[in-house]
């Protein structure tokens, strides 16, 4: 089976490499453009992080005061 790259004429005239030289074709950019939070962050990933911060401070307390018990006996 063949595969076909499809491209529009002004992307690939005149250069094999032409597709190549564009800036986004180099990576994958993602970013935010919103004021919701002071971290410049929508709210929803502000608050799942901090979320996830103290849930893992909690864990990390529980094992500690654990492991003092164990050590204890």
């Amino acid at each position: 089976m063949d595969t076909f790259l499809f491209t529009s004429e002004w992307e690939n005239e005149g250069h094999p490499d032409k597709l190549c030289d564009y800036p986004e074709s180099k990576g994958f950019h993602v970013g935010y453009a919103t004021d919701e939070t002071p971290e410049l962050m929508p709210l929803s990933h502000v608050l799942a992080t901090k979320l996830g911060s103290h849930l893992t401070q909690e864990w990390d307390q529980l094992l500690e005061s654990w492991n003092n018990k164990l050590q204890k006996k």
